[in-house]
């Protein structure tokens, strides 16, 4: 849902050391993993 995309996202974005808000998940297609 939703509420997990969401905790999804803030949780990459902390470990990134992003803020949440400039952070969204299409972006990871463009980071080698």
């Amino acid at each position: 849902g939703a509420w997990q995309r969401a905790q999804y996202e803030n949780a990459i974005a902390v470990l990134m050391g992003m803020a949440p808000a400039d952070f969204n998940l299409p972006a990871t297609t463009s980071i080698p993993q």
